[in-house]
């Protein structure tokens, strides 16, 4: 049995790199890129949420209770806050 250095070794000797084509955007679906791709300029090009979730205030909510269906703000038992973190702008 060979060691999978060895076997990457001898897989990369084997291969031969696709030939380079050149496709309309339209028929380039299932093709594979050669080399990274990369923006010349952020996309989008504004601030944007660089994480996923959700933040609240809460003080601002329970103020806004009044323009809500019910009365009184709470959150559903599956909704229940698990920590906070402030944000730059808060601090």
């Amino acid at each position: 049995m060979i060691s999978v250095a060895q076997a990457e070794r001898l897989i990369r000797r084997a291969l031969k790199p696709a030939p380079t084509i050149t496709v309309p955007l339209a028929d380039a679906v299932g093709e594979v890129l050669r080399e990274p791709l990369r923006a010349d300029r952020p996309m989008p090009p504004f601030d944007r949420v660089m994480m996923d979730g959700i933040a609240l205030s809460f003080a601002r909510g329970k103020a806004a209770a009044g323009s809500f269906a019910s009365r009184e703000f709470k959150l559903p038992a599956s909704r229940r806050c698990a920590g906070a973190v402030r944000s730059a702008a808060s601090k």
